[in-house]
């Protein structure tokens, strides 16, 4: 309601099924907490609308697999997810330089995320997926598309805490070059 306000949009709705029923709607965007992104990217393929997601896809393997399958029922609908990172100005620029390498780059990204209130929505694993899936994914994506190559290998190790939410952790990608 807010982004309609501020940007003008004819309307905006909560209501999934009024969206999925309109005819006049050919795409949808999905913004809510990650624990609903799969199922309302599966039910919005199905009703064949396009779809834009925020990252992530899904929260867990059974989701993501949910989701795969209802693209393949709709090969023909686009599915987007929303990293914005590789979009800005700095990441833009990094790729351009990294792009002028002639032997494959090792990159370090340092992230500094601090520690979540326990009461705060992205502490709680069910509709947050934890922060490696709803937030971590954005560096990953970045880290791929800084260095023109996807991953093939990651591996993690966890400190400071028995939470690994809470503690810090040190993650290596591999990436293809």
């Amino acid at each position: 309601a807010h982004a309609a306000r501020k940007y003008g949009f004819e309307g905006s709705t909560s209501d999934v099924p009024a969206l999925l029923n309109d005819p006049g709607i050919n795409t949808v965007f999905i913004t809510t907490r990650p624990n609903l992104h799969a199922p309302m990217i599966v039910a919005a393929l199905d009703a064949g609308k396009h779809v834009f997601v925020e990252k992530p896809l899904a929260t867990d393997a059974a989701g993501l697999e949910a989701v795969i399958e209802a693209h393949r029922r709709n090969p023909s609908l686009q599915l987007m997810t929303g990293f914005n990172r590789r979009f800005s100005p700095h990441g833009v620029t990094l790729r351009e330089w990294l792009n002028k390498r002639s032997e494959p780059a090792t990159l370090t990204m340092t992230i500094n995320a601090g520690q979540l209130p326990p009461e705060h929505w992205s502490a709680n694993l069910e509709q947050s997926g934890g922060r490696i899936v709803g937030e971590g994914c954005h560096w990953f994506d970045l880290i791929s598309f800084l260095a023109d190559s996807p991953i093939v290998r990651v591996s993690s190790n966890c400190g400071g805490s028995a939470d690994a939410s809470q503690g810090h952790q040190t993650i290596t990608l591999t990436l293809a070059d």
